[in-house]
C-alpha cells in the first residue's frame, strides 16, 4: 500500500514525470521541483524503496532512472483516477 500512497504525493509525481524524460540527478531534481536538498532527498527514497526508481552513485553524486517501464502507464492511470471526477456505478 505504501507504494500506491507514494503517487498520491503530487511532488513524486512531478519528479517521476521529470525523471521519465532520463537520467537524472538530485541536484536537477531539487532545481526542477524547487524544494530543499533534504525535502528532495525523502521524496527521491521513497521512489527508490516502491522500485519507481533506480539510483546510481558516481562519485558523491546519485543519478536516478526509472526503474520499471510501467511507471510511465502507472503515472498515467494515477493522474485520469486524481483527475476523474466521475465514479462509475456500482461503486
Amino acid at each position: 500500500m505504501r507504494c500506491f500512497r507514494a503517487l498520491s504525493d503530487p511532488t513524486r509525481l512531478r519528479l517521476l514525470e521529470f525523471i521519465l524524460a532520463g537520467e537524472r540527478t538530485a541536484a536537477e531534481c531539487k532545481d526542477h521541483v524547487g524544494i530543499s536538498q533534504p525535502r528532495i532527498s525523502v521524496h527521491l527514497s521513497v521512489l527508490v524503496e516502491c522500485g519507481y526508481v533506480f539510483a546510481r552513485r558516481e562519485g558523491r553524486t546519485l543519478h536516478y532512472r526509472i526503474g520499471d517501464p510501467r511507471v510511465r502507464e502507472l503515472i498515467g492511470l494515477a493522474r485520469l483516477l486524481a483527475h476523474d471526477k466521475v465514479y462509475p456505478t456500482g461503486f
